[in-house]
């Protein structure tokens, strides 16, 4: 009898200690842990579940779990996933949840369910974490990688791959498409004597400007400093090219209000046509900044469309 009963309790004091692991394990976790019935009722959440969601224990215990859902998925996605729980067990992924003041989050959620020896669900065990941040992060880079980070247009890599789709396009609808690039003149001179911050307000308004004198169609980006490369697709000839160019010269030599001072510059742009002027994408690049330089050297606010002729003068 003496064996039996100390088995006894060594057995409950080892069933004490799991519990009261478990309990400062549930209690200490970083991640909000939401357990709930068979019916999807709140019966128990953690510290870390408040702190995620705003929301209080008293709040929430004994309410449906859904109370937090943000309306961002559809009844088809919460079907897929009881179905993926109900079949395997478990479901993990994200999901958009709402916090308790209105605002929507991100969370990656592993849901599972416990099982009784009858084979019968009992409760629903959720934990999840709060990845807005980190999703927001990611974003961040994926845009950084493909557009400028100050005006918002294109960079060199989104410019480039749309450049290659336009020529692609231009050979299957044996059309014609522009490349254009475009230089400011007098841009130095702002940021040496006005400030960077002067110089890149500045390269917003140019950025906007040039915007509106495009169709939707086209694509102006930003390549490094004051230069932008421009794609006008599906032109007809080369005289739309120049019409454009036109257009923008007249456009940028208005002057810019920048508050407390006016500033006037101008641009010089050079024309490359595809597939008159034959190359790969950084071949029609040169060309259009070969020509911009010709246009730079005879005067400010000028154009000119590339010929063979500049390649020979540059060379020599």
């Amino acid at each position: 009898m003496r064996m039996d009963s100390q088995t006894d309790i060594t057995e409950r004091r080892t069933k004490d200690e799991m519990l009261n692991l478990s309990r400062v394990v549930f209690e200490s976790a970083e991640e909000g842990i939401m357990v709930t019935d068979a019916e999807r009722r709140i019966v128990m959440v953690n510290p870390a579940f408040t702190s995620i969601t705003g929301y209080l224990p008293d709040e929430v215990i004994g309410r449906d779990s859904n109370m937090m859902s943000s309306g961002h998925h559809d009844q088809l996605f919460y079907q897929s996933l009881w179905d993926e729980v109900r079949q395997h067990g478990s479901w993990h992924g994200e999901i958009a949840n709402r916090h308790k003041s209105g605002r929507h989050y991100l969370e990656w959620l592993s849901i599972r369910a416990v099982i009784d020896p009858q084979g019968r669900t009992t409760h629903y065990v959720g934990i999840f974490s709060d990845i807005t941040e980190r999703k927001e992060g990611e974003e961040r880079m994926r845009y950084l990688a493909h557009y400028d980070a100050l005006t918002g247009l294109p960079n060199r890599t989104l410019l480039m791959d749309r450049l290659q789709q336009g020529m692609a396009q231009t050979r299957r609808d044996n059309g014609r498409m522009a490349v254009m690039f475009l230089d400011l003149d007098r841009f130095k001179p702002v940021n040496d004597q006005l400030g960077h911050e002067t110089g890149d307000r500045l390269l917003c308004e140019v950025a906007m400007r040039l915007q509106n004198c495009m169709r939707e169609s086209d694509t102006v980006g930003r390549i490094g400093g004051d230069e932008f490369v421009i794609l006008l697709h599906g032109i007809e000839h080369s005289d739309a090219a120049i019409l454009v160019a036109r257009k923008i010269i007249k456009a940028l030599e208005q002057p810019f209000d920048l508050g407390n001072q006016a500033i006037s510059i101008s641009a010089s742009i050079g024309i490359a046509l595809y597939p008159d002027h034959d190359g790969d994408e950084s071949m029609l690049i040169k060309m259009a900044d070969i020509a911009m330089y010709e246009a730079k050297s005879e005067k400010s606010g000028h154009f000119r469309v590339f010929d063979l002729a500049m390649l020979v003068s540059q060379a020599l």
